[in-house]
């Protein structure tokens, strides 16, 4: 069994929503089961959510041909994993960088909320290191 969690060359079957309609109303669909293989990851510093560029391998829909390349979120993508077939053979080494790169992305978005709050802030910090 493999874990759940997703790191550059991660192979896995997801199942996703599709929604017909404008964004402003959309209507239920139908879902789409789609097995992909994980091309990038990523941490925004200023929000710091996950963000997964991925390449479908297989698909049963049109919507998702194989070769498309797309964007999820990891909030919208991890509850609707439905296996994870393999992990890339430096698996620990990548899952330990991605850890630490999240934890450096929830600190920056805290010191960027505090400075936000308080740009007097910035100079206390300067003036400590």
């Amino acid at each position: 069994m493999c874990e759940r969690n997703l790191v550059t060359g991660t192979v896995f079957t997801v199942k996703f929503p599709c929604f017909i309609g404008s964004w402003k109303n959309p209507k239920y669909s139908h879902d789409v089961t789609v097995k992909c293989v994980v091309l990038k990851e990523s941490y925004g510093i200023k929000t710091a959510q996950h963000t997964f560029r991925l390449q479908v391998i297989q698909t049963d829909d049109s919507s998702y041909p194989v070769g498309h390349v797309f964007s999820k979120m990891g909030r919208n993508l991890y509850p609707n994993i439905l296996e994870v077939h393999s992990q890339p053979n430096d698996y620990n080494e990548r899952a330990t960088e991605k850890r630490e790169r999240g934890n450096g992305a929830k600190f920056g978005r805290k010191m960027h909320r505090l400075l936000d709050l308080n740009p007097m802030e910035y100079e206390r910090i300067m003036q400590r290191i």
